[in-house]
């Protein structure tokens, strides 16, 4: 989860791949948030969606694409009401 670079993931069906995703971009966020905190270069909402921006993640259903987006969501609303 802890990863810098780019990452393929691939394994079966119920093997924790959707997990593992969403605390990978929950990880790289607060790396990117303590990143600008330490030197602020500009607006932090210009700053992060260059991030994001960045970012690809593909899944082989739309069915799939609608469980990260859910999974992603809850994951930053955890993460927002202080949670972890």
């Amino acid at each position: 989860i802890e990863h810098q670079g780019g990452v393929l993931l691939r394994a079966g069906a119920g093997s924790g791949k959707t997990f593992v995703l969403v605390e990978h971009i929950a990880y790289l966020t607060k790396v990117w948030i303590e990143a600008f905190k330490e030197k602020p270069t500009g607006n932090f909402e210009e700053y992060i969606r260059q991030k994001f921006a960045q970012v690809v993640m593909m899944t082989f259903t739309k069915k799939a694409a609608g469980e990260m987006s859910i999974r992603l969501v809850e994951k930053f609303e955890t993460l927002a009401e202080g949670g972890d």
